[in-house]
């Protein structure tokens, strides 16, 4: 039986490998068909960095192979302990997970020492660059809190981060107080907007 973080992770991973790799006209349509063989990437084995959680993943084309970085937790929750892990893919189904996973952790100390997930991934040229939620260890207890972060990469395992966000929540009382996440980023020119 599947838990709804697992056919969370599965819808996205399919729907952003769909819309990675079929034309406008196909997106409009209305009926989907599940993989017989979800989910296409499961926890991961017993005493593993993901064992308890594997769910937020963000899948890019490059050339023949798909990337993922999607995020991950040895707790069987998704409040704190998330990091974010890298697999690769040449068919969107059967996926290897990088063996020094994850490749983006907590920062002892840091303004994101209790978690990094949410990662959202940009193909710039030679440049990857990543924007992810961090949380604090003072918001352990619920989802609130939390600013975006930004990291740089030239191969997608081992990353450069900024070392404040770059992005933090509203105020007490306006629309983004509780959590913020990236959610897409595209670059228009020479403009990136989220």
């Amino acid at each position: 039986m599947f838990n709804r973080y697992q056919i969370i992770s599965l819808v996205s991973v399919l729907a952003i490998l769909l819309s990675a790799s079929i034309g406008n006209e196909l997106l409009a349509q209305t009926s989907w068909t599940p993989y017989s063989g979800n989910p296409v990437m499961d926890f991961g084995a017993s005493g593993s960095w993901d064992e308890g959680a594997v769910l937020l993943p963000f899948v890019i084309q490059d050339g023949d192979t798909l990337k993922m970085w999607y995020a991950g937790s040895a707790q069987s929750h998704i409040f704190g302990g998330l990091n974010i892990g890298y697999a690769w893919s040449l068919d969107g189904i059967n996926w290897t997970r990088y063996s020094g996973n994850p490749v983006m952790t907590e920062r002892p100390g840091e303004w994101d020492d209790w978690e990094v997930a949410d990662p959202v991934v940009l193909q710039d040229g030679d440049t990857l660059r990543m924007w992810y939620g961090g949380r604090p260890l003072s918001s352990p207890s619920s989802p609130a809190g939390g600013a975006i972060g930004y990291a740089t990469s030239v191969d997608g395992i081992h990353w450069n981060r900024l070392s404040a966000p770059v992005l933090e929540r509203g105020a007490a009382g306006e629309w983004d107080d509780g959590i913020i996440v990236p959610g897409k980023v595209i670059k228009e020119g020479s403009t990136y907007k989220m």
